[in-house]
């Protein structure tokens, strides 16, 4: 089994095992969501996955760099809005400078750039 399948398997297991926290499941829902938008891609899924409950703990944790990058994907290869997905990019640059972990924002600012860059080439 690959890598992307095993991480898939134990984010739904995750999902799936009662008495986990809902923090941990939302995280491995957002996991989950990132995963479908910047590969699959699959309509179905996505919808499945960004639901109210979803969306609700996405905009209370807008906050962190990773949900930044998950509205990143969201805006550039699903619900396709430039100007929301270059306002997602331009916070990330900012949290760079603010968040208290450093490198978590220029991590999450790294893997936008990419898609960005793979975005740009495939238009």
């Amino acid at each position: 089994m690959e890598k992307k399948e095993k991480s898939r398997k134990l984010c739904q297991t995750m999902i799936d095992t009662p008495g986990v926290l809902e923090l941990f499941k939302n995280e491995a829902r957002c996991t989950l969501l990132y995963d479908e938008l910047t590969h699959d891609r699959n309509p179905e899924v996505i919808e499945r996955l960004y639901d109210k409950k979803l969306q609700k703990y996405v905009k209370a944790t807008r906050t962190y760099p990773a949900r930044q990058s998950l509205l990143y994907a969201y805006y550039t290869y699903y619900d396709v809005n430039e100007k929301k997905a270059n306002a997602c990019y331009e916070t990330l640059k900012k949290l760079v400078d603010t968040h208290a972990i450093k490198v978590e924002a220029l991590i999450e600012l790294e893997n936008v750039k990419k898609l960005k860059s793979q975005a740009e080439e495939n238009a």
